[in-house]
């Protein structure tokens, strides 16, 4: 009545509207969490373990952290809230332009509804860089701030309000005076090629599978099973009534009858003093 999955070492995930990867994953059914995290295999070499951390990409939104639990609903399967802890990380491209919408901090907290992320909250050294377009989709501006907290309302998989609050400082920069060096936060990684796009995408790291050749056993002679020491204590112990009593010398294949061979090995497998 409780399943719990566990799944080791390079974990994949896929749906049509999520997906993620993930050195490990403990996904309990009965409340709906899943967790994806890292485990401490200090002497691995494998290289996602060295330098990925648990990622999701949920409709355009690819968030990372060092640990990624989420919530889903048990009746309807829906997502229904995620939690990413330290190093928090959302970064999703300018919807016209080939700049990076991106929010971190330590803690991110995400509400769904049908699986399409609507609010997000960044808790603790939090900082935004993002695109300001008007609703002609022209490009007003670009917002670098840092605060105590940020609230963000997603709408249509793109930005629709944000909000800074506490210790705010920050700035909205015209277009052509945003310093280049500065379009991108430490630590900024993404990782679109990753992305499972169907299943088949979850097996496309994977190196080719070799199937060993394996050489059946030749068919045993019955009458080599056993050396002539081992025949000669049984006969000596088991008493065969029987006209083809087993002896140091081997009979005549063409003179046995099969039936008789089948009994011989059923009186020893039976016998008291076997």
């Amino acid at each position: 009545d409780h399943r719990i999955t566990k799944a080791f070492y390079n974990v994949k995930i896929f749906k049509s509207d999520l997906s993620g990867k993930a050195d490990s994953v403990h996904i309990d059914q009965n409340s709906g969490l899943t967790k994806m995290i890292n485990l401490g295999r200090l002497q691995s070499s494998d290289a996602f373990k060295r330098k990925k951390k648990p990622i999701l990409w949920n409709l355009g939104n690819q968030m990372t952290g060092d640990t990624i639990h989420f919530i889903s609903e048990k009746e309807t399967k829906f997502l229904d809230s995620l939690l990413v802890f330290n190093n928090a990380f959302l970064i999703s491209k300018d919807t016209l332009g080939d700049g990076f919408n991106q929010i971190k901090g330590q803690k991110l907290i995400g509400l769904l509804e049908e699986n399409e992320l609507k609010n997000v909250h960044i808790i603790k050294n939090a900082e935004v860089i993002y695109y300001f377009r008007n609703s002609e989709n022209l490009l007003e501006g670009i917002n670098k701030s840092k605060s105590g907290k940020i609230e963000i309302e997603i709408l249509n998989n793109t930005i629709e309000d944000i909000k800074l609050i506490n210790d705010i400082d920050g700035i909205i920069y015209p277009e052509n005076e945003f310093p280049k060096n500065a379009k991108k936060f430490k630590g900024f990684s993404w990782r679109e090629d990753e992305q499972p796009q169907s299943v088949s995408d979850l097996f496309k790291d994977d190196p080719p599978l070799i199937l060993p050749k394996i050489k059946g056993l030749e068919n045993p002679d019955p009458f080599n099973v056993f050396d002539d020491d081992v025949l000669n204590r049984i006969n000596n112990k088991v008493n065969l009534k029987t006209d083809n009593q087993f002896s140091n010398q081997k009979p005549k294949p063409n003179k046995l009858r099969p039936l008789k061979k089948r009994s011989i090995q059923s009186n020893i497998l039976k016998a008291k003093n076997q």
